[in-house]
């Protein structure tokens, strides 16, 4: 069976990014590592910077979130697991 941690710094990006924009769909990647059927995860991003959003869609900014996994990939050896994204309140 597959289990699962997300660092706390994780989650408050992520709060971060849900406040400041409440009314438009956001989003960013999640980054880390999978050791012995864990997976931890170790980063996340918001959306970038030339990203389109609205109450409806969100789309992020594919150049800034492959240079952010490249940089961390080098630097910590983490590796892209999956895209997180919020629906307006």
């Amino acid at each position: 069976m597959l289990s699962y941690s997300v660092s706390s710094n994780v989650i408050e990006i992520i709060e971060k990014e849900c406040r400041r924009h409440p009314d438009i769909e956001t989003g960013g990647i999640l980054m880390g590592l999978t050791l012995a059927g864990c997976v931890t995860v170790t980063h996340a991003t918001g959306p970038g910077i030339i990203w389109d959003s609205s109450p409806h869609h969100f789309s992020k900014d594919r150049d800034y979130a492959q240079e952010v996994l490249n940089i961390l990939h080098e630097y910590s050896g983490v590796d892209y697991l999956g895209l997180w994204h919020k629906h307006p309140l």
